[in-house]
């Protein structure tokens, strides 16, 4: 995966990689980081950046946090927890992450 360098200011370097699309929105998406330092070392930290990208650490989604629970428990129902155990998990998330 490739990315641009821009030089910002002297010895500060913008570094930006794209990390593909968002499977659930379609749209691109790009990780940027600020690196100070001589060009050279920004050129490794860059390799750096697009390195975990291409792994995938820096994929995301554009979903809410209550989209990504809500997934999160159906998955959670697919692989056979206890009822209690869910009902549990759905009280909490009701109570202090959805007021």
């Amino acid at each position: 995966m490739r990315g641009s360098l821009r030089e910002r200011s002297p010895g500060v370097w913008e570094l930006r990689v794209r990390t593909g699309r968002d499977p659930v929105t379609g749209a691109y998406g790009q990780v940027s980081r600020t690196f100070r330092g001589p060009k050279r070392q920004a050129e490794a930290a860059l390799a750096r950046l697009s390195a975990e990208a291409a792994d995938g650490r820096h994929a995301g989604t554009g979903q809410t946090v209550g989209f990504l629970l809500d997934q999160w428990i159906s998955q959670l129902e697919a692989q056979g927890r206890a009822p209690k155990t869910l009902d549990g998990y759905r009280s909490l998330i009701k109570a202090r992450l959805r007021p």
